[in-house]
């Protein structure tokens, strides 16, 4: 695919574009029920489970993102956007957890909750 077929699927068009569009947001609605459930008495049963889900949405939105840096003319302009910036501080706190494991960046955490 060249960039225009990405900005076309990206934004709903195209070919692939109504299946792009209809994947993140069944991601995004399995991704917060997950986050949900993770935090009842499921988590310790499900733990499994809900790791590979975060860790799918995080890939995947991070793809995105990417996609869209490519796409975009000005790649600056648009990471100082604010959705652009939206999606950075929700994959962001995964990325930093994975990079430096433990409980040592409760903000991130919280960033983490909010997305």
């Amino acid at each position: 695919m060249n960039r225009k077929e990405v900005t076309l699927a990206l934004d709903g068009n195209g070919a692939f574009g109504p299946a792009v569009v209809k994947g993140i947001i069944i991601l995004v609605g399995v991704s917060t029920v997950s986050f949900m459930m993770g935090t009842t008495s499921l988590h310790d049963r499900y733990s499994p489970l809900f790791d590979l889900i975060e860790t799918t949405s995080v890939v995947a939105f991070s793809v995105e993102y990417a996609l869209r840096l490519w796409v975009a003319s000005d790649p600056w302009d648009y990471a100082k956007q604010p959705v652009a910036l939206f999606d950075l501080f929700s994959v962001l706190p995964s990325w930093v957890d994975a990079c430096i494991p433990g409980d040592n960046f409760p903000a991130l955490q919280f960033l983490r909750m909010l997305r």
